[in-house]
């Protein structure tokens, strides 16, 4: 059953369920850099989901076909659905617990030490959960496609951002081109690159020698601390990734068409919280499958405090995504 604690102990009120959850639920809304780019969807009635994966783009299919001009005694063109592959998984739960001692319970002045624990915990779910996700986007069998060796990107004179004379935006419209000619239909929307090479694409934004208003116009403004910048010249938002991508890597996503959805579900035998109210005021929805438990020990009065995810993460459609791996002339 779902927990309730009765807050006998002075910091006991932080541990009852619905501000748990809260805190871990707002700490992971900020953690997690794919919330709001995946697609997510409740299982109900199983635990395992199976999905199409689409062997061809609307460009390269092998049945493609045109309209005909109707006339008398014709007939219109017949289209028949090309083969397709199906891959399934089955929900996981992945979490971990850990102790709370009788003395963080019990006196005020460990309160801040009890939320930072918290946080910390919420982080490292956070940046397992992105690795995660970035591990099935790029895996080499089940993820989205890799850069052409013969295509522009891949053979560019190599610059890597870190050097002088480097061109970020310039490596983006070759991989962007390569992505949107191998699939007609697809526009590279967002690239992700790892946070070292994002300071490094800023630090060339800021150091174009043109007047304010072109670069606005061409190369948009961060804002400070930013982790995402808009490229007016690309029509393509750069993101920094903390987690999952080395420094090098670079990935082109279609944010219209995102190449995967994320499937999750809940047990209520814990009632898990459905939404978390973040300081802003956003309602920020549980579409993770975070979970909660505690349980104490009679040997040494400790409080046992579990979170968990249950989810998975279902990459449907390669052709909606790209990537090039640094050991392939990366950035």
């Amino acid at each position: 059953m779902a927990y309730n604690s009765e807050g006998i102990l002075e910091n006991d009120y932080l541990l009852r369920q619905e501000p748990f959850e809260g805190l871990i639920g707002k700490e992971l809304g900020k953690a997690f850099e794919w919330l709001s780019f995946a697609p997510k969807q409740r299982l109900s009635g199983s635990s395992s989901i199976a999905w199409a994966k689409e062997l061809y783009s609307a460009d390269n299919d092998p049945l493609k076909r045109f309209p005909r001009r109707l006339s008398s005694g014709s007939d219109f063109a017949r289209i028949t659905a090309s083969k397709i592959t199906s891959a399934q998984a089955t929900l996981a739960k992945w979490g971990f617990e850990f102790v709370i001692a009788e003395e963080a319970r019990r006196y005020k002045t460990n309160l801040d030490v009890l939320g930072r624990t918290l946080k910390k915990m919420a982080n490292w779910v956070g940046e397992w959960q992105n690795a995660k996700i970035i591990e099935s986007l790029i895996n080499p069998t089940d993820g989205v496609q890799t850069a052409p060796a013969s295509g522009a990107f891949r053979t560019r004179s190599v610059t890597k951002w870190s050097a002088e004379g480097c061109n970020p935006v310039k490596d983006m419209i070759l991989l962007g081109g390569d992505f949107e000619d191998a699939a007609v239909g697809y526009k590279a929307t967002d690239f992700f690159v790892h946070k070292t090479n994002f300071r490094e694409a800023l630090q060339f934004l800021m150091n174009i020698d043109v007047d304010m208003s072109t670069r606005e116009k061409l190369y948009g403004v961060a804002a400070a601390k930013a982790k995402s910048v808009y490229i007016p010249v690309l029509e393509a938002t750069l993101h920094s990734v903390e987690y999952g991508l080395d420094e090098g890597d670079i990935l082109v996503m279609d944010a219209g068409m995102s190449p995967f959805t994320i499937y999750y579900d809940w047990n209520p035998e814990y009632g898990p919280a459905e939404s978390f109210t973040m300081e802003n005021g956003q309602v920020l929805p549980n579409d993770f499958g975070l979970h909660s438990h505690q349980y104490k020990t009679d040997k040494n009065h400790e409080l046992i405090q579990q979170i968990w995810l249950e989810n998975v993460i279902a990459v449907k459609d390669a052709s909606a995504g790209m990537y090039n791996p640094t050991a392939s002339d990366g950035i």
